[in-house]
């Protein structure tokens, strides 16, 4: 569980902060239901294959996921009304190109 200051690094590839949020949140990979559910939402815009979803970190708050690791926001299932809940995960490797 991380709390707000809290971060961690995620499978050498992405570092995860967490800005804001009224309860912990936890880290962990996407499940199969949630690539199914971003899919839909995303209608076809999504290209992602399920093995690689899998290996993306996913930022949850109780069982609403508030952030997807390398997906755009867009594509994120919606905090409920009044979780004010801010996560930031950036790509480490960016950063050794001097771009993050």
């Amino acid at each position: 569980e991380l709390a707000v200051g809290d971060q961690m690094t995620w499978d050498n590839r992405f570092v995860i902060r967490v800005l804001q949020a009224p309860q912990p949140i936890n880290v962990r990979a996407l499940d199969s239901a949630a690539v199914a559910v971003l899919r839909r939402r995303a209608r076809s815009r999504l290209l992602l294959p399920a093995r690689a979803a899998a290996t993306l970190p996913a930022a949850w708050s109780g069982e609403t996921l508030i952030s997807v690791g390398g997906l755009s926001p867009e594509f994120t299932l919606a905090a409920p009304e009044g979780l004010h809940t801010r996560v930031e995960t950036q790509f480490i490797f960016l950063q050794h190109l001097g771009r993050a």
